[in-house]
């Protein structure tokens, strides 16, 4: 019985090499072989390894993988190809031992730090294997992003990366709370990022993948985790690459009329201030920072999922960040997409903006984050909020409560068009809250349903969300 609670590195690869159940072969394109070389260097290896190759050269990578046409090697397709192949390999070769073992296949593709240049590494890193002899194969994919800067210290951390995910594969697929943090035993978020896990297959029966992706962030081992369509799980960098973005910061619980016309006129405004033939790279995108999800205490995961489901549901791409700070999104985003970063945001939030108590622990201060925030092709679209105390109107840029020190710093944003106020508006809608809406649900106050898209409303009902609970008749 292994004792899954090994943190040391050494420990996880002897633990593995000694368990005569699992049995497979190793593919490293890129780096080099730094996951099978942990195997090697504890001994006992011939009782894992049934074979090991490197196809660092892409015509060999071509030869044995296949090419598809325009297909990046560092692919999380590249990666499938490479799983399927070594997987079945394996499995064919030394079929008659089926009923003793459990075959596997590990893989990764890696993008080191060239040598000469400065960016950093990259890549994408998998196994497939059998939790039990002769059951159907099982999954788990990760794309991770290299931190050190020195090509032989990211090569380590691969390696150190690599027996993490096959331990937490062979021994923790139904610990599903260990799977994220086990990731990271033997290294720091210093060294090494994961935004994207995905798992499929009969070992991990009741594991959501998209539960694990949210673990990242609440570890610290992702700056964000993006959902398409559908609840897909996206690898941000590709999903949002060369793509013009509109990003909206909120709660969504639930979203409501005010957060579509938001994004309505937020479009309208961006749409003003990019060449027409950029229309088709724009993405709306839905951001909830992670200590939003947490403003009721620990994470809900059925509230998330359903938050997840119904922005996707309205057309939106769901971005979960660690970003307190709008300056920190936007620098994060600025790394995924050179294109146009457009935010829509309320009058309160300019306000937030220009509190000087928010930058202490900036090093710029507030003329450092504000620089992060409006870089070049960054805009602040605001949609005004109501007025308060029983005033009857809305709050334009005029009217928000700014230190008169940084007034002049507010005109010179808003002459400049990086600050755009939204004129074109349905004023019906301005007085919606999210969280005035939860009240009216948990209340009764059927009112509410007036306040949301007729899907919203639907799964509000259909799935007894935020505090619904249907009338009994």
């Amino acid at each position: 019985m292994v004792d899954i609670n090994l943190k040391n590195i050494q420990d996880k690869a002897l633990a593995i090499n000694l368990d005569p159940t699992f049995y497979g072969a190793f593919a490293e394109i890129g780096a080099g072989q730094e996951v099978t070389r942990n195997f090697f260097k504890v001994g006992a290896a011939a009782g894992t390894i049934a074979k090991t190759i490197s196809a660092y050269d892409m015509t060999m990578s071509d030869a044995i993988y296949g090419r598809d046409e325009g297909e990046r090697y560092v692919s999380q397709e590249r990666l499938n190809k490479m799983l399927h192949r070594e997987f079945t390999i394996v499995k064919q070769r030394i079929e008659k031992e089926g009923d003793e073992r459990c075959f596997f296949a590990f893989a990764d593709t890696i993008a080191t730090t060239a040598f000469g240049k400065t960016d950093n590494g990259n890549g994408w890193i998998g196994v497939r294997f059998q939790h039990e002899p002769n059951a159907d194969p099982s999954n788990i994919v990760i794309h991770i992003n290299l931190k050190e800067i020195q090509p032989n210290l990211q090569q380590d951390a691969v390696g150190i990366l690599g027996v993490n995910l096959l331990f937490a594969a062979f021994y923790l697929a139904q610990q599903k709370e260990m799977i994220v943090p086990s990731l990271l035993h033997d290294l720091s978020v210093n060294q090494v990022s994961i935004d994207m896990i995905r798992v499929t297959g009969p070992a991990f029966k009741g594991v959501n993948s998209r539960l694990l992706c949210l673990d990242l962030v609440k570890h610290g081992l992702a700056e964000g985790i993006l959902f398409g369509g559908l609840g897909q799980i996206c690898q941000p960098k590709d999903a949002l690459y060369n793509k013009s973005l509109l990003v909206l910061r909120g709660g969504f619980r639930p979203p409501t009329l005010l957060n579509l016309d938001m994004i309505k006129s937020g479009m309208q405004c961006l749409c003003k201030n990019i060449d027409v033939s950029d229309y088709s790279s724009i993405l709306t995108i839905a951001e909830i920072s992670m200590n939003r999800l947490r403003e009721r205490g620990e994470v809900d995961n059925a509230d998330f999922l359903a938050r997840v489901h119904i922005l996707n549901e309205l057309g939106f791409k769901v971005l979960i960040s660690n970003k307190r700070e709008y300056h920190c999104l936007s620098s994060y985003l600025s790394e995924l997409t050179k294109k146009k970063i457009s935010f829509v945001a309320k009058t309160h939030n300019v306000e937030e903006l220009f509190e000087d108590g928010r930058y202490s622990t900036e090093q710029g201060g507030i003329f450092g984050a504000l620089g992060g925030m409006f870089g070049q092709s960054k805009q602040l679209f605001v949609y005004p909020d109501e007025k308060e105390d029983g005033d009857n109107g809305l709050k334009s840029l005029s009217d928000a409560k700014i230190d008169s020190s940084f007034k002049p710093l507010l005109d010179y944003l808003i002459s400049n068009n990086f600050i755009v106020e939204i004129k074109d508006l349905d004023s019906s809608v301005t007085h919606i809250w999210s969280r005035r809406v939860v009240d009216m649900i948990e209340a009764g106050d059927e009112s509410w349903e007036e306040m949301v898209p007729d899907n919203v409303k639907k799964q509000v009902k259909l799935n007894s969300l935020f505090g619904y609970k249907a009338k009994s008749l």
